[in-house]
Parts: C-alpha cells; structure tokens; sequence
C-alpha cells in the first residue's frame, strides 16, 4: 500500500510539473525557474521513470508550437543552465538530460530520422537532413551560448558534437536496424559522439555554422519576401517601359516610385503562382490601366510632342482595384499531392456508387450488355397436365 501511494504522489508531482511547463509556455516571457524546476525534479539517473513519464506527458499535451516554445526558452537561457564544462551543449548531467529529450522530440516530431544506405549502412548527417525547426534552435545556442563558453574547437565543430550527440546517436537508436546490427550498434553509437569521426566531420565540412544562420526561419522568410518584392516590381517595370516604348513617353524617376508604391501594394496579395505564371497578363493590366487612366494634360502634351507622363493618385487607386479583380480570377492550381488525393477520393466513392456484382451477375454480364430478363409470374408459365 505504501509502495503504491508513493508511486501515485511521483505521478502526481510529475503530471503538476508537466502543468505548471505547459500553463508557463502560454506566457511571453517562459520564467527560468520553472526550467531549474525541471532540472531539480530530474536531477539524478534514478529519476529516468519520472523524467520518461514527464516526456511522454509534455508529448500528449503539447503541439507543434507549444514543443518548439518551450525548447526555444530552454536554448535561451542554456548558458544559465549547462555546467562549464559543457561548452557545445551536449547536456551530459543526469539533470539536463531531461532537455536534450525535449529537444529530441521535437527533433522526431519535425521529421529527423537516422539515414541508411541501400545495404543497411549508417549515413553521415548533412545540413539538409537537420529540420528548419532544429536549424532555428541552433541558431540561438550561436548566438546566446557558444560565444559565452571557451572551447580550443571551432564553432562549427562544436555545432556537430551537439547534434550527433544528443539527436542523431538517439535516433540510431531508435531505429529498426540498431538491434539488428548488434554488437557493432555500440561501436557506431561511439564513432556518432567521436569529435574526430566522419559524422561530426561532414557537418564541419558542410560549414553547418554558417548554413544554420543562412537558413533560419526567419531568413529563409525575408528571402521569400525579397524574391516575392524583387517579381512585383518586375511586373510594374515591365508595364512602364513597354508603355515609354509603344506610346513614346517618358516616365520621370519620381512618378516611376509612385507608381510602383501604390501598385506594389495590390500585387503583394498575389500568390508566387499568379506572380510567376501570370505575369503577362499583370503587366497588361498595369499597361492598360496607366495607357487609360493618365491625366488629360498628360494626353494633350503628348499629342502635341511633348514626352511627358502624369496620373492622379486617383487613378492609381482604380488601377489597384482592377489589379485585385484579376488576382481574384486568377485560380492557382492545387498541389501535386492534394490533387492525388482528390483523385483516390473520387476513385473510392465511385467504388461505393458503384459496388462489384456478384460473382455469377458478372457471368450474365459478360455474356450480353441486355438486362436480365425477370421471371414469369406463376399464372404464366405451363401447366403439367400429366397425370
């Protein structure tokens, strides 16, 4: 009896930590308290069952945001948190190990996976295979912790060691051919942590430092941005000097940046499909707009020879709306995926609309495309006279 009320004040403790983390992620700023919480709860190797049930817990209740938050404020704060001699993040303490499993869940959960060759063999990790979720956490040990700890290794080392130690050794692990390789599966899991072995060493090669910053989150949006700005642009551009060209006038640089302010505006609700694919019929929206909607003086002076341009801002407003109009016509096509799904859909309920005959239906079917010619009633058929 005794035995089982301690367990279920364990349960209970762990469950009201795991609350106490998920109600803590809510708040703007995650309070550090409650992540030296989480390290005294688990602070030795003989709380492993309490820190598995605490991970599996956070696991049910927390969702992709609420995962990558909470491992955002454990990066965060990790120079308060990590011993000195832990200089790359590996969280070897019976008390951290609790963050490098937050950290590999989420690394799961995001799609990270040990690769494998055709025969079974165990491949180095290279940048691409490391998640943007991962990437973006990584980023913020470079900024906020590996610059505060001394280390005779370069960043980019000190970079790998962490991942192949904490995520890509577990994952292995993890995995169906681990058991299968058996004694070798240690020697490997060895080889993963070795700062001098090919794992680390393709990751240094690959500059991981630098890609981790390239392709953060938040960069790899402001590339999408500028290519998306970069594409809008272009289309108005196109549209004013096919105008200067056909109708010989000419658009001074500041009625040029009018012009693309306030057209920019309504082409940034187009998706990079309509920007890419139906960028001819922009630019002849724009053309005809400004062709149409130029002020009248614009149109005497240039009758009369003067090359000059001028229109209301106005007009540029109309312009806009007749822009939205043909973004709101314009369809973009569905992706290649959801397609093949509407596909398998549509094949199913005509499955059920039309469900398969019986074995000796299909017979009779194949024999004649006639319909099947029903019974005679019995006041139709013949007699026996027979006595």
């Amino acid at each position: 009896m005794a035995t089982k009320n301690k367990k279920e004040t364990v349960n209970t403790k762990t469950k009201n930590l795991a609350n106490l983390v998920i109600k803590e992620i809510g708040n703007e700023n995650f309070d550090f308290g409650v992540l030296q919480k989480m390290q005294q709860a688990f602070s030795t190797a003989s709380k492993q069952k309490q820190r598995e049930a605490f991970i599996s817990f956070l696991d049910k209740k927390l969702n992709k945001e609420q995962l990558h938050k909470l491992n955002q404020a454990i990066m965060e704060n990790a120079n308060e948190l990590m011993p000195d001699n832990d200089p790359n993040f590996v969280c070897r303490t019976p008390n951290n190990k609790v963050f490098q499993e937050i950290l590999l869940l989420e690394a799961k959960r995001s799609g990270m996976k040990a690769k494998f060759n055709d025969k079974g063999e165990l491949q180095s990790l290279d940048v691409k295979d490391i998640t943007q979720e991962i990437l973006d956490h990584y980023c913020i040990l470079q900024e906020k912790f590996y610059p505060k700890r001394d280390s005779k290794d370069l960043i980019d080392s000190r970079i790998a060691q962490s991942i192949n130690f904490l995520l890509y050794a577990p994952l292995f692990r993890e995995s169906d051919i681990y058991t299968k390789l058996g004694l070798k599966s240690a020697e490997i899991e060895r080889e993963i942590q070795d700062p001098n072995c090919k794992y680390v060493k393709q990751l240094v090669d690959a500059k991981i430092g630098t890609n981790i910053h390239f392709n953060t989150k938040e960069n790899l949006e402001n590339k999408a941005n500028e290519g998306k700005k970069t594409k809008i642009s272009s289309i108005i551009e196109k549209a004013i000097t096919t105008l200067e060209k056909d109708k010989k006038v000419s658009i001074e640089d500041k009625r040029q940046g009018e012009i693309k302010r306030h057209l920019s505006k309504s082409l940034e609700g187009a998706s990079d499909y309509i920007l890419t694919f139906k960028k001819n019929d922009l630019v002849d929206v724009i053309y005809q707009g400004l062709d149409k909607r130029q002020t009248w003086w614009s149109k005497i002076v240039n009758y009369i020879g003067i090359k000059s341009y001028s229109i209301s801002k106005e007009n540029l407003e109309k312009i806009g709306k007749i822009i939205n109009s043909e973004i709101k016509n314009s369809h973009t096509p569905l992706k290649i995926e959801i397609q093949e799904q509407l596909k398998q859909i549509s094949k199913e309920l005509n499955r059920l609309n039309n469900p398969a005959l019986p074995s000796e239906a299909k017979k009779v079917q194949a024999k004649s495309k006639k319909p099947p010619v029903p019974p005679k009633p019995e006041h139709l058929k013949k007699r026996n006279h027979e006595l």
